[in-house]
C-alpha cells in the first residue's frame, strides 16, 4: 500500500480546500499521480554533489562529528536524530553542531570530513537550513544563530584560518517580546558583506574544510534541524500566482508530514517559489494573508542522480584474508585471536566489551594518559601467509561503537600495528590514531598516504619508515580502543579487509562498477577517465571511454560476473547497479579516475572515483 500527498476538491464553485491530507489507497500508484503536480529539477547542492551525503538529518552522523567537543564539554543534551529531524536541547549560550567536521589534528583524516570533501567558496555560497528554535524573550538581546567557517582541522586554534557571520535573528518579528516558535526556511548568502562578522570572509579563502552552526545564543532551549542546504545561488523557480492581497506569506510541508515551514513573509503575486534550498521530495504549498489560507497546491523536486563507485574504490579489487582462505568476517575464533577485552563470536561478529584502564592488569596497558593507564585491547588477526606490504593498500572496517557521542581524547581511536621481519627479530610498526564515530560507521584508510602509513611508534630494531616500503609482514593486529573513559566501551566489529589498488595491463577490458540512487533506464551515463578529479568540472574534458561491445539491441549490456577462486559469497550487488567495460588499448599508461555524467530528464551531475585505476 502506497502513501500519496491527496488536496480534496469540491466541485462547482468551491475552490481547495486549506489542508492536504493523508490517505492510503489499495494499489494507487504514487508515481503517476505525482506526474499531475509541477516537477522540478533539484538545485545544487554541495553536501549531494561532493559529498554524495545530502544534509537531510536521516542520520546521526550527519552531524555527530566533534559533538559536545568529543565529550570534552557539554553544549547539548537530549541528542536525537529519528524521523529526519535532528534535535537537541542547549545546554549553554554556545550551542554548536558541525554539519561538516574538518579532522582531528594529529590524526588519521578519514571519513566524510571537510579534509576529503573541501567547500569551494567561490562555488557554494547559500546555506538553507529548516530550523524551529523555541527562543525565549530577548536575554538581553533577541535569539539569533551563528555560522563559522574553518579552513582545516586547526579550526580556530593557533594558525588557523577561521571566519563567523553576524548573529541572524530567529524571530524578528517578535522583538523583544516572547516569541511564538515557528518553523522556518533560513537563507543566509555567506558572501554578504552584510552577513560577515569577522575573521576572514567566506570568499577570502579558496576552499573551507569545516562548517558549524550555532542554532541558538540562549541557554536551555530546545530546538529542531530538518535539513541544511549549501547550494550555489542558481535559482530553481516555481511560479506561483494568487489572489487576496498583498503582505502574504508562502509555507511549504513536506509530504507525509503536518509540519509548516515558513519560507519567505511580504510576498505578492505573482511570485516565484526559489526551490534551490529544499531537498528534493514532494511537498505542498501554502499562500497565507496572515492566519488566512488563500491557496495551496503541490510540487515535486525531483533527486539528483547520485553515483557510488564500486570499482575503481578502495574495496574493489584482491582482498588478503579471502584470497588466503581466511576472510576477516568474524564468523569464529579461527578469524583472530582477542586479548584484554571480554567478547564472543556471534552471528558472524565479534562483540567487545572493553574494561576501562584502571580496571585492566598492567599487562593489558598501552601507556598512561591524564594520570590513568590506557587499555590496550588487541585483535590478533590470522595471517598466514607473509606478504610485501606494497602489494596491499587500504584498510576498511566496519564497526559498531556504544555512546551519546564521539569521544576521541578518553579512547575512542583505533590503531593498525603490522609486524615485520627485522635483522635482529621481529618489528611492530604502531599505527597513527584512527579515530571513529559512534554507531556504525565503516572506514576505508589509504596506507599509502604519506600520514596514515608512517607509524606512531617502532619497536625494534627496523628502521621507522612507512607500510609501503616496510619489510615483509608476518602478523597484523587492529587495537580497536584506548579505553580511558572510566566505564567499559563495548564495540562490534563486523568485518576487517585489507585491499590491493586497482590494476590493470594496457589492453584489457576494466570492469567500471556502481550503483544509482534511482532506475538507471531512467538515466542517460556518458564515461571519462582523467587524472585531475579534484578541479572537474573546470579541469579539460577528459577523453570519452569507448563504447561496450553490444550483446544486442538496445542501451545496456548484461555481462555475468567473473567466477574464481576469490569470489566472497557475501557479496551482492546493490540496487540499480550498473557495470561498463572499459577498453584501455589505446590508453597509455598512467593513473586515472574514472569519472561518470548521469542525466535525467531534470538533473545532470558528475561524479568521479574516489581511488584511481592503474594502467601499465
Amino acid at each position: 500500500m502506497k502513501k500519496i500527498l491527496f488536496t480534496c476538491l469540491i466541485l462547482l464553485s468551491f475552490s481547495f480546500l486549506s489542508t492536504c491530507l493523508l490517505f492510503d489507497f489499495p494499489g494507487f500508484d504514487q508515481k503517476t499521480w505525482a506526474q499531475t503536480w509541477p516537477q522540478y529539477p533539484e538545485g545544487k547542492d554541495f553536501a549531494t554533489q561532493v559529498m554524495r551525503s545530502p544534509w537531510t538529518m536521516s542520520e546521526y552522523s550527519e552531524v555527530s562529528q566533534y559533538i559536545n567537543q568529543s565529550g570534552q564539554a557539554i553544549f547539548l543534551q537530549n541528542i536525537n536524530v529519528a524521523d529526519g529531524i535532528f534535535s537537541a536541547r542547549s545546554a549553554t549560550t554556545d550551542a554548536q553542531f558541525y554539519p561538516l567536521f574538518p579532522g582531528y589534528l594529529t590524526a588519521m583524516l578519514i571519513g566524510k570530513v571537510g579534509h576529503n570533501y573541501p567547500v569551494r567558496s567561490a562555488e557554494y555560497k547559500y546555506l538553507y537550513i529548516a530550523m524551529k528554535v523555541d527562543s525565549g524573550p530577548a536575554n538581553p538581546a533577541p535569539d539569533m544563530f551563528q555560522i563559522f567557517w574553518f579552513a582545516d582541522e586547526r579550526q580556530n586554534g593557533p594558525g588557523g584560518i577561521w571566519g563567523y557571520s553576524k548573529g541572524m535573528a530567529l524571530y524578528p518579528e517578535a522583538g523583544a517580546s516572547a516569541p511564538t516558535p515557528t518553523w522556518k526556511l533560513y537563507k543566509v548568502d555567506l558572501t554578504a558583506s552584510d552577513v560577515f562578522w569577522g575573521g576572514t570572509p567566506w570568499t577570502g579563502y579558496p576552499t573551507w574544510q569545516g562548517l558549524r552552526i550555532d542554532p541558538t545564543l540562549q541557554a536551555n532551549v530546545n530546538f529542531q534541524v530538518d535539513w541544511i542546504r549549501l547550494t550555489d545561488g542558481n535559482p530553481v523557480f516555481s511560479p506561483i500566482s494568487f489572489s487576496g492581497g498583498s503582505g502574504c506569506s508562502v509555507w511549504i510541508r513536506p509530504a507525509g508530514t503536518t509540519r509548516e515551514i515558513l519560507v519567505q513573509t511580504n510576498i505578492s503575486s505573482p511570485y516565484n517559489l526559489d526551490l534551490q534550498g529544499i531537498p528534493p521530495g514532494t511537498y505542498a504549498y501554502i499562500i497565507k494573508n496572515g492566519n488566512t489560507v488563500i491557496k495551496t497546491g503541490n510540487f515535486e523536486i525531483n533527486q539528483s542522480t547520485i553515483v557510488q563507485f564500486l570499482k575503481p574504490s578502495p574495496t574493489g579489487s584482491e582482498e588478503y584474508s579471502l584470497a588466503n582462505g581466511h576472510p576477516w568476517d568474524m564468523g569464529d575464533s579461527s578469524n583472530a585471536v582477542v586479548e584484554c577485552a571480554g567478547y564472543q563470536f556471534n552471528n558472524g561478529m565479534l562483540q567487545m566489551s572493553t574494561p576501562t584502564g584502571a580496571a585492566q592488569p598492567s599487562g593489558c596497558w598501552g601507556g598512561v594518559a591524564y594520570g590513568s593507564p590506557i587499555s590496550d585491547p588487541r585483535v590478533i588477526l590470522n595471517t598466514p601467509v607473509p606478504f610485501k606490504p606494497g602489494e596491499y593498500r587500504y584498510l576498511s572496517f566496519r564497526m559498531h561503537t556504544e555512546g551519546p557521542w564521539q569521544n576521541i581524547v578518553q579512547g575512542m581511536m583505533a590503531r593498525w600495528i603490522w609486524t615485520v621481519q627485522g635483522p635482529g627479530g621481529n618489528c611492530h610498526y604502531v599505527s597513527q590514531d584512527i579515530p571513529y564515530d559512534v554507531g556504525w560507521q565503516t572506514y576505508t584508510i589509504d596506507l599509502f598516504d604519506a600520514f596514515n602509513g608512517s607509524p606512531e611508534v617502532v619497536i625494534g630494531g627496523c628502521p621507522a619508515t612507512n607500510w609501503k616500503n616496510s619489510g615483509i609482514v608476518v602478523g597484523l593486529r587492529f587495537d580497536p580502543n584506548e579505553n580511558i573513559l572510566g566505564y567499559p566501551l563495548n564495540q562490534t566489529i563486523d568485518w576487517i579487509k585489507l585491499y590491493k589498488e586497482d590494476r590493470i595491463p594496457q589492453g584489457s577490458n576494466f570492469p567500471i562498477r556502481f550503483f544509482l540512487n534511482k532506475d538507471p533506464s531512467e538515466v542517460q551515463l556518458s564515461y571519462f577517465y582523467t587524472t585531475d578529479p579534484k578541479n572537474y568540472p573546470t579541469q579539460q574534458m577528459a577523453q570519452s571511454l569507448p563504447s561496450p561491445p553490444s550483446l544486442g539491441v538496445g542501451r545496456h549490456s548484461l555481462f555475468l560476473p567473473l567466477v574464481t577462486s576469490l569470489y566472497d559469497p557475501s557479496y551482492l550487488p546493490p540496487p540499480n547497479s550498473v557495470t561498463f567495460h572499459w577498453d584501455t588499448g589505446k590508453v597509455n599508461p598512467g593513473m586515472y579516475y574514472i569519472c561518470v555524467t548521469a542525466s535525467d530528464s531534470f538533473n545532470q551531475t558528475t561524479y568521479c572515483s574516489d581511488t584511481p585505476t592503474t594502467v601499465y
